[in-house]
């Protein structure tokens, strides 16, 4: 899995304000995290451990994220 993000740590979201985990880590690690929510989400509503279901289900993500916005693929996924 590979994504783009950006970061600052003046971003003033109310996730980042909740989250111990933005005070504690780097932002590589906090995105890693998020990828693997997004993953794990992706897999529970697949209802299946195959890579052709777990890949049709992140198609249709829609997990918001904690720096704001929301995470959604475009068609080239």
């Amino acid at each position: 899995m590979t994504g783009v993000v950006n970061y600052t740590p003046l971003l003033d979201t109310p996730g980042l304000k909740d989250s111990s985990r933005h005070a504690q880590y780097d932002p590589t690690v906090f995105f890693v995290y998020e990828a693997t929510l997004l993953v794990v989400d992706a897999i529970r509503r697949a209802g299946s451990d195959q890579p052709a279901a777990i890949h049709q289900a992140l198609k249709t993500s829609t997990m918001p994220s904690l720096l704001g916005g929301t995470y959604a693929f475009n068609n080239g996924v």
